[in-house]
């Protein structure tokens, strides 16, 4: 967070971004962008606003590809961490799926 010096307000950058699909590789291009831009390094909140998975049909009851898939979300998210400590995540609706396949 920062403080505007020409009023009391507090600012707070928050970098959202969705659709993520499994693609590793997708915040390293957020990333990139962030520092072109002079940005990485002063997110205060980074959330991640659903669909990481994107399974289909039998693949929600396949464990093996929820295990895989669990992996994957796992590293993402900790990438997303490296953009900023405060990360979030709301499933989306492919997603939404795949947790509550996974709990049972």
């Amino acid at each position: 967070m920062t403080e505007d010096v020409n009023s009391s307000t507090t600012r707070v950058t928050i970098l959202i971004v969705s659709d993520v699909h499994l693609k590793q590789d997708y915040l390293e291009h957020v990333k990139k962008y962030l520092t072109k831009q002079n940005l990485l390094g002063s997110i205060d909140v980074a959330i991640c606003a659903g669909d990481f998975a994107n399974l289909k049909g039998e693949e929600y009851t396949n464990d093996n590809v929820l295990k895989h898939t669990e992996g994957v979300i796992d590293s993402i998210m900790a990438e997303l961490e490296t953009i900023s400590p405060h990360a979030f995540y709301i499933p989306g609706n492919v997603s939404i799926f795949c947790f509550l396949f996974s709990i049972t």
